[in-house]
């Protein structure tokens, strides 16, 4: 669901799955603190509003932001150990 372009550059397809604003609410507040507790992502965001993909995306993008991706212990994370089944982006089928 990735897109580029003058519509919106980067994060415009990021926008069309559901909690837009949650998303948007918990990056700028890892960017203002420079962590974020995973499981406060988890609670904003149930499993059913993003793909495994997306919430890989979410977290990639975070972490690119140099925003610290912790659990409650305080231990820093990676997206491959918190979402490890979200690199595996369906490719599409060619067209006929």
């Amino acid at each position: 669901m990735l897109t580029t372009g003058p519509a919106g550059g980067f994060m415009a397809g990021f926008r069309a799955g559901g909690g837009h604003r949650r998303r948007m609410e918990l990056f700028m507040r890892g960017i203002k603190q420079g962590h974020i507790e995973v499981e406060e992502v988890e609670e904003a965001l149930p499993p059913e509003l993003l793909t495994a993909p997306e919430r890989w995306l979410l977290y990639f993008s975070l972490h690119a932001a140099d925003v610290e991706l912790r659990d409650r212990a305080g231990n820093v994370l990676t997206p491959d150990e918190i979402v490890p089944e979200g690199r595996r982006f369906k490719t599409r089928a060619p067209l006929a």
